[in-house]
């Protein structure tokens, strides 16, 4: 069994990585696809569609929960965060599954961002077309992410729009 080295919050933030920058949990690495072109697709997609409802919306944020930083697909809050690393939950996080992501690893990101007080927390599969919500009732798929004080609504194909085939 391999043993994870510990690494400090400093070491971590000055790490250039060759791939897609992991999550640093309790001191230690948790890897992370590199995002392929079609992640980034949606991932630039839901930012613009929650940008559209007077949100501000960021790719790749590091969020500096309890536990480390985590690196969200898309964090959006009512204002511009006002640290590059921000310390309070967006009202928003989208996490995009690939097909090689471990879906219980995106599951667990998801509880975490509720623990934190994350208020919507989303997840999408793009190959099943898959919109799931993360909220106190825990893990259940839906039609739609809905913000209803923002009359925003988002559907699988809102996320895929534009996509090439």
């Amino acid at each position: 069994m391999a043993v994870a080295t510990k690494i400090s919050r400093e070491e971590y933030l000055a790490t250039e990585f060759d791939r897609a920058c992991p999550d640093w949990i309790d001191g230690e690495l948790l890897e992370r696809d590199a995002p392929r072109p079609s992640h980034q697709w949606i991932e630039i997609t839901g930012g613009k569609l929650l940008s559209a409802c007077g949100l501000c919306s960021l790719n790749e944020l590091h969020l500096d929960m309890p536990d480390g930083l985590r690196v969200a697909d898309v964090a959006a809050y009512r204002e511009w965060p006002r640290d590059d690393y921000p310390d309070h939950p967006p009202l928003v996080t989208l996490e995009i599954a690939s097909d090689s992501n471990r879906w219980n690893d995106t599951v667990d990101k998801a509880a975490a961002h509720w623990d934190w007080g994350v208020r919507h927390v989303w997840l999408f599969q793009p190959h099943r077309r898959a919109l799931y919500v993360f909220d106190q009732a825990g893990l259940h798929q839906v039609q739609v992410f809905e913000i209803p004080e923002l009359n925003l609504r988002i559907t699988a194909a809102d996320l895929l729009a534009g996509l090439p085939n």
